[in-house]
Parts: structure tokens; C-alpha cells; sequence
């Protein structure tokens, strides 16, 4: 370009230098683009106007003059075709300078890989065995319960497929089968019954067992109308309560306490126990005092609940009732047992002091003599003789024992709700004030015996072999 004066065609581009200075790319009037050049602004401001019309077609501000900024548009727009991640080249991403990205990229391709596999199938010669814990995958095939007793059924062969612990899908029929529509519960628990259930029965699960789809270390309950039966589900630990547990059970019973249609709740056990107290294992493996304080507190709120339930509470005792599982009946307003349960407190030979309000409630039920015998003495009583003491209603053969139950407590929920609640809340009401007092107690020793390390070894050595199954 020649010395001398030079007009503006137009202003073609903006840019902001290192420095922040702002300057604009002109064209010149009769030169090519070739030689165009940045300028500051103040070299033009004879012809700021050229400024102004490409700040408004380069940045429109919205009502004023919209358009389309003609020169910012591609001159051959093309579709992109965006691509899966799962499509990228691994080798392609070591270029990548974020490192988060790709990592959350091969995580993402990973865990697709995995839902693949699963989906396929297992495929020839892999067997189930060779397989992670099924908690851990991403998915996992549709499997039934294992037969055997749950509430003395199996419940109507339901069959659960989930994604993970926090996730259960609902049921996959047979083939020929029909599938009713899910239910999702309040926990956000989805469920799937088959045709052999009825509309009004409603399973809820908790969680389900790391092998062959047993339940394991939860709590269940079955709602049939008026009767709702809640089965605790522990059977390697003679359905020891962990704090999960306890803290599921005292939710169930929160609920039920506050659905109108509900008359009787009961409460059994899974296989052949119905309740060996609280599961001690994890503390005593780890020693850690803040579960053992979760543990009580969770415990503790469960016991109040049950002292202050207000619907009618069974026990159907359908086993060996050790420890809290012996407070457990003592709690509940009509005790129905099998001919083979067997009720010892086990508390001082396990080590520790009588918890779920049985220093007030088996002095109170056989005399001070016979509660100290079982308190202090261990004594194991059979079910006939609970009956002659008065602390079991009916005893019943075990091949039709559920059957039995269930015959008796129709009966009771065939009767108004109101009178039902208004008889037992006149009973209950005396030794209420009582109980809450001797439950406050018996946390604060039990709370102060699992923070000692002397008290853990002992339960290692006494509790362990009377309760966990080898």
C-alpha cells in the first residue's frame, strides 16, 4: 500500500490484543483483502459509522434489528454426527490434556461393556460362580427365591431382578405368565407380583442376599388388608437384628401405626428361628464405638415404638427366641408359639446386662423368682411351660403353625379397629411410663458395656457360637 489517504469500505472483524486494546479488522476502499489491517479505534474515528454497522450485524442486540449474521455463517454447513463414547478410540484419549474427562469417558465405556456382557448372557463354558457379587453389578438376571420358608410360604415364587442394593426391579413371570403392574413403596422400592397374589397384597423388600436371591439381613412385610405380617429375615444368625434392620422393623411399624385399615400386625421369624437378639458381629470384628452408638440409638427408638404401638401386636413364634428375641414376645400383646420354641435371655452368659425392657417385664410376668431364674440363672424354658406361666396364649404343632395363626388373628380383624385400640390403649397405658424408663436404662449400661473391649471379646467367645451358623 502507497503513502496517502486511505477510505474504509467496511469493518470485517474485532479482536482484543494481549495487552486488552481493542482493535478492528478494515477493508480497504479499492484494495484487496489481501491488505487489509487492524486498527485501533482511534484511527477510525472519522468513520465510526462503518464500526457501528458491524457491531450490529456481528452483535445484534436482542429487538433491535435482529438478523442473521451473514458473514459468521458457515458457507457449507454440514450435519455433525456426534459419536457415542463408548465409540472412541482408547488411544485417541491419551492425547486428551484433561484427565478427568477421560477418565469419567473410559469409566463410561467400562461400565457400557459390562451392561453388554450381561445382556448378552453369560455366554458357553462361563459359569454363575465365576461371577462378582451380583450386588456390584450393573445388572443381573431375573432369579426366584430359593424354595423355602419365608412366613412358613414361599410368597407366590416372586421374582426380582435389580441393578443394585439401593434398586430392586420387579418380577419377571414365567413363561405363559402374566405380569401384574409394579408398586412403588415410599422408600422408592419397586415390586411385581404374579397372578398367584392378590391386588391388595403388597410385598415390600428391603434388600436382597448377595447369593441365589435368598433374603438376607432385612425385614418384610406382607399386607394382606387388615393383617399385615412382618417377617424378619436373618437366618444364618438365627434372625439376629442388625442396625439396618432394626431401624427397617421400627419403620414398618411407624407406618402401620398410621394406616387406618391396619387392625393386627405380626411378627415371626424366617426359617426355623424367630429372633436371637442383636447381631454383635460387626462390632465385635471392628470395635467401633460410633456404630455401637448408632446401633443403640437405632435400638433404642425401635423399643419405644413397640411399647407405644398402638394396633394389636402377635408374636408367632416359630422358633428358638433368644436374648431380645424373648423381650421381643414380652412386648407384644398375644403370643402364639410353635411346640418346638425354646425362650432363654442368655444375657449373662453372654456377657452383658438384659435389654428390650425384660429387667421389668419377666419379674412383672413370672415373679421375681422366676424372672431372676431366666435373668440371671439362663434358664431355658420350652414352649408348654411359657404356656402354664401365662407368657404364651396357644401352642401349636409346627407342620400347621402359621396356618393356625393366621385362623386366629382373622378373627380379631373381623372386629372394630376402634374398640380393638381403645381396649389395649386402657391396658397399656399403667406400665407405659414404666417401660420407657427401663428401656432408658438398659441403653445406657448396654451403650456403656459395647464400648468395652473385655465386653466384645466375651460376646467373640459366647455370643458367636450360639448364634452364627458355621
Amino acid at each position: 500500500m502507497a503513502d496517502g489517504t486511505y477510505e474504509v469500505d467496511k469493518v470485517i472483524g474485532r479482536r482484543r490484543t494481549k495487552s486488552g486494546k481493542e482493535e478492528f479488522l478494515v477493508h480497504w476502499k479499492n484494495y484487496d483483502s489481501l491488505y487489509s489491517t487492524w486498527e485501533p479505534i482511534e484511527n477510525l474515528s472519522p468513520c465510526l459509522h462503518t464500526v457501528t454497522e458491524f457491531m450490529a450485524k456481528a452483535f445484534p442486540m436482542p429487538g433491535i434489528n435482529a438478523a442473521f449474521v451473514t458473514h459468521l455463517e458457515s458457507k457449507h454447513p454440514e450435519m455433525r454426527q456426534l459419536r457415542k463414547v463408548t465409540d472412541i478410540d482408547k488411544s485417541k484419549l491419551r492425547s486428551l490434556q484433561n484427565k478427568e474427562m477421560v477418565d469419567e469417558i473410559l469409566k463410561v465405556k467400562n461400565m457400557t461393556q459390562e451392561l453388554k456382557k450381561y445382556q448378552r448372557g453369560l455366554g458357553r463354558g462361563r459359569k454363575r460362580s465365576q461371577l462378582s457379587d451380583p450386588c456390584e453389578v450393573f445388572t443381573q438376571e431375573a432369579k426366584k427365591l430359593r424354595p423355602g420358608p419365608l412366613n412358613g410360604r414361599v410368597i407366590g415364587q416372586t421374582v426380582f431382578s435389580g441393578l443394585s442394593r439401593k434398586s430392586l426391579g420387579g418380577a419377571s413371570p414365567k413363561k405363559g405368565e402374566k405380569k401384574s403392574p409394579g408398586k412403588r413403596g415410599k422408600n422408592g422400592l419397586t415390586c411385581s407380583f404374579l397372578d398367584g397374589l392378590d391386588d391388595d397384597e403388597v410385598l415390600r423388600l428391603t434388600r436382597t442376599t448377595r447369593t441365589h436371591g435368598v433374603l438376607d439381613e432385612c425385614v418384610s412385610v406382607l399386607k394382606e388388608g387388615r393383617v399385615w405380617k412382618i417377617t424378619l429375615c436373618n437366618e444364618r444368625k438365627k434372625n439376629a437384628l442388625t442396625t439396618e434392620m432394626c431401624e427397617q422393623l421400627a419403620g414398618f411399624l411407624h407406618e402401620a401405626s398410621k394406616e387406618d385399615v391396619v387392625s393386627v400386625v405380626i411378627l415371626t421369624g424366617a426359617g426355623n428361628s424367630f429372633c436371637s437378639g442383636l447381631d454383635y458381629q460387626h462390632l465385635i470384628a471392628t470395635h467401633n464405638r460410633q456404630e455401637a452408638k448408632r446401633m443403640v440409638e437405632k435400638f433404642k427408638l425401635l423399643v419405644e415404638l413397640l411399647i407405644s404401638f398402638p394396633k394389636v401386636l402377635v408374636a408367632a413364634v416359630n422358633g428358638n427366641a433368644l436374648g431380645f428375641g424373648t423381650a421381643l414376645l414380652s412386648l407384644c400383646d398375644i403370643v402364639y408359639a410353635s411346640n418346638k420354641a425354646t425362650f432363654q435371655t442368655c444375657f449373662t452368659q453372654w456377657g452383658r446386662p438384659p435389654i428390650g425392657c425384660l429387667s421389668s417385664l419377666l419379674p412383672s410376668l413370672l415373679g421375681k423368682t422366676g424372672g431372676l431364674s431366666m435373668l440371671l440363672l439362663n434358664q431355658k424354658m420350652a414352649a408348654t411351660q411359657a404356656w402354664e406361666k401365662g407368657l404364651v396364649m396357644e401352642v401349636f404343632k409346627p407342620d400347621n403353625f402359621l396356618e393356625q395363626v393366621d385362623n386366629r388373628v382373622k378373627v380379631m380383624a373381623a372386629m372394630s379397629n376402634k374398640i380393638l385400640q381403645d381396649t389395649k390403649s386402657l391396658v397399656q397405658h399403667v406400665n407405659q411410663e414404666t417401660l420407657c424408663d427401663a428401656n432408658n436404662e438398659e441403653c445406657k449400661l448396654l451403650l456403656k458395656y459395647l464400648g468395652d473391649d473385655k465386653v466384645l471379646d466375651t460376646l467373640k467367645t459366647n455370643w458367636l457360637p450360639d448364634v452364627v451358623s458355621p
